[in-house]
């Protein structure tokens, strides 16, 4: 119990920081609560929308020339996706390009862009890390059309191979230039959906034609590329655990601790009263002078020694330091002596303000209360002095005195030098 009048003690000598500090947690739990549910913002987010697929393949031929009688080949056959043809028989490559978009759920953009690339290159690598020594690009235009959802695009396009590789020859030749000739027919797709901000798309589709000494060898590989479009939306941002639980608890807290302060001073709870606070200066002093206390009962003529009274337990310690002596508690810890030269110097504690057994339903007196303990009266009710005089008399005892006489003086015997 002495812990919760310390805490009192404490609350009420800081009142005004814990009712600040109360305050601003109060304020700051509810700015975080309404920052965390009510208001918490927004951020913009990009997330997936849907999801296409551009794809495209080049299919490829050759019509048989009239060079080809008496061979394998009858004139004017048509030869469809080898991968080898024969230069004098079937000098030009014909082929379409497909090109489909599918998952789209409205209309494609579509800009085709196509080009022979020559050039010569080392024939002993990949050909992807062939080294080039010279090329030369030639654009073969562009064209635009829009595909509805599940249409598909079929472009031809025809490159005269021979001619193609005999120019590469000759500009080897000139230049004295190693490597084998290759023709490259490229064909760029741009795709743009016609939703919001799709972004523009690509897909490059290859045909590559080597020489290989009387014949051409053709390779190509259809191509998919899938594609993930994005909207932005605005997203409610995550208040966080600072925010979401120690908003809460912070409100909750700040309004409880203040409607306490509030509740314990509207009960006059707050403040000590004079008796809580006597006896916390008690037990705080028995606690701080505790090496100078010894526990003794003291002897009967301990006990008949003129006696003096000390106001606090730390006024009765200063003496005994002053005078070298030790601090004797009674075993039932109801009185502190210090004898000295004859003489007893005693300390008795307050009772414990928490101890039912020792509370008499007393208050501290209030000298203006009118339930205040009334002046001593004789029989007729006129006022004493408390020795059974009424006061008109001595007051005419004291005015003699003034006069030339002497008032009466009693003598009073302490029960010390009686039994002496």
């Amino acid at each position: 119990m002495t812990s919760k009048l310390r805490l009192r003690a404490v609350l009420d000598r800081n009142r005004g920081f814990a009712v600040a500090a109360l305050l601003a947690c109060l304020l700051l739990g509810g700015w975080l609560t309404y920052g965390a549910y009510a208001a918490p913002g927004t951020h913009l987010e990009e997330r997936p929308e849907s999801e296409w697929t551009l794809s495209g393949s080049l299919s490829h031929g050759a019509t048989v020339t009239g060079a080809a009688n008496g061979t394998a080949f009858d004139p004017g056959e048509r030869v469809s996706n080898r991968s080898v043809y024969f230069e004098r028989v079937m000098p030009v490559l014909r082929g379409n390009l497909s090109l489909a978009a599918t998952g789209a759920d409205t209309p494609v953009e579509v800009r085709v862009n196509r080009s022979v690339t020559v050039r010569s290159v080392d024939a002993g690598g990949p050909a992807e890390r062939s080294t080039v020594y010279w090329e030369n690009r030639t654009a073969l235009g562009a064209t635009r059309v829009t595909l509805a959802p599940g249409e598909r695009l079929r472009l031809p396009f025809r490159t005269n191979v021979t001619r193609a590789l005999q120019r590469a020859r000759n500009v080897s030749e000139r230049l004295d230039s190693p490597g084998q000739p290759r023709v490259l027919v490229i064909t760029t797709a741009v795709a743009t959906r016609q939703a919001g901000d799709a972004r523009p798309r690509q897909l490059r589709l290859t045909l590559s034609i080597d020489d290989d000494g009387g014949v051409y060898r053709v390779r190509t590989e259809p191509v998919s590329q899938t594609f993930t479009e994005t909207e932005t939306v605005p997203v409610p941002n995550d208040p966080g655990p600072l925010r979401e639980a120690g908003g809460p608890l912070l409100l909750v807290g700040g309004g409880a601790g203040l409607a306490g302060i509030g509740a314990l001073a509207v009960l006059g709870r707050l403040g000590l009263t004079g008796r809580e606070r006597a006896w916390l200066d008690y037990r705080t002093h028995r606690a701080d002078y505790d090496e100078w206390v010894t526990t003794v009962r003291l002897p009967p003529e301990a006990e008949r020694l003129p006696a003096g009274e000390a106001p606090t337990l730390a006024d009765l310690v200063d003496l005994a330091i002053d005078t070298d002596s030790a601090v004797l508690e009674a075993p039932d810890g109801d009185a502190y002596h210090v004898i000295d030269d004859g003489y007893r110097y005693t300390f008795e504690p307050p009772a414990d303000p928490t101890d039912p057994a020792t509370d008499d339903g007393s208050q501290d007196a209030d000298p203006l209360d009118a339930d205040a303990t009334p002046p001593d009266t004789d029989a007729n009710g006129a006022p004493t002095d408390g020795d059974g005089a009424d006061l008109p008399t001595r007051i005419g005892a004291l005015l003699g005195a003034e006069d030339g006489g002497r008032p009466e003086e009693s003598t009073t015997v302490d029960d010390g030098d009686r039994e002496s």
